[in-house]
Parts: C-alpha cells; structure tokens; sequence
C-alpha cells in the first residue's frame, strides 16, 4: 500500500510532501464518504471534484494557521486525493460496501468491559465525600 502513495508524493512539490501526512487522514474519510454517498461510477467526473471542493478550504485554512508551510494549489490538492485514491484501492477500501461500512462506524467511541475506567490523554480528577 505504502509503495503506491510514494510515487505520487515523492514526485509532488515540497509543500505537497509536507502536507501530506496532516491531510491524509482528511481526504481518507471525504474520499469514503464521497463514496458512500455517490456510489459506484464517475469517480473522476463527479467523485473526485466533490472530494476537492471540500478539501480546498480546510487546506487553506491550514496553510493560513501555519499547519502545513503554505498554501497548496490545485494540482497539489489533487495529488493528495489521487494518492490516498490509490492507497483505499490498493487496500480495498474504495468499493461502496466497504466506505459504507466504514462511514457507518461510530467514530472516537471504544467500549470496555463493564466496571472499567479507561482515560486516554489528559488527566482526570475524582472528588469523592
């Protein structure tokens, strides 16, 4: 899987390079649920324009913020989505049934068994009495 990402990217700007690991997670999840909502067919003509339009501004806002070092153009916005494209492929990930599943999932829930107090980061303060 890695290997598909590393032609796209190494080939891409500097900026592209630095970028892509912060908007990875980001055009994963617009990438699945562009296809879970539009289902099989017109990727290119329809998918992959929807999937930009929403990556563009949190990629500039980023840039603005200071996240990523500038601001990416469009030809650098549609590398990272045809990287993490080929990456969902290559895993299998980018079918309809799959994107389906995957959005379906609750997303930052975990259960534990019943009696357990599980803390992840942060701290925590009890005050009992």
């Amino acid at each position: 899987m890695a290997t598909a990402i590393i032609p796209i990217i190494a080939a891409a700007a500097p900026l592209v390079r630095a970028a892509y690991p912060i908007l990875k997670p980001i055009a994963e999840k617009l990438i699945l649920g562009v296809e879970h909502l539009f289902g099989a067919g017109n990727g290119p003509q329809v998918k992959m324009p929807a999937v930009l339009v929403a990556l563009g501004p949190i990629a500039a806002a980023l840039g603005t913020s200071g996240k990523i070092p500038g601001q990416l153009d469009a030809s650098g916005l549609a590398a990272i989505a045809e990287s993490v494209v080929q990456s969902l492929k290559d895993a299998g990930l980018l079918t309809p049934e799959a994107a389906s599943a995957i959005m379906s999932q609750p997303t930052g829930v975990s259960t534990v068994s019943p009696g357990t107090l599980r803390i992840i980061g942060g701290t925590l303060q009890l005050q009992i009495g």
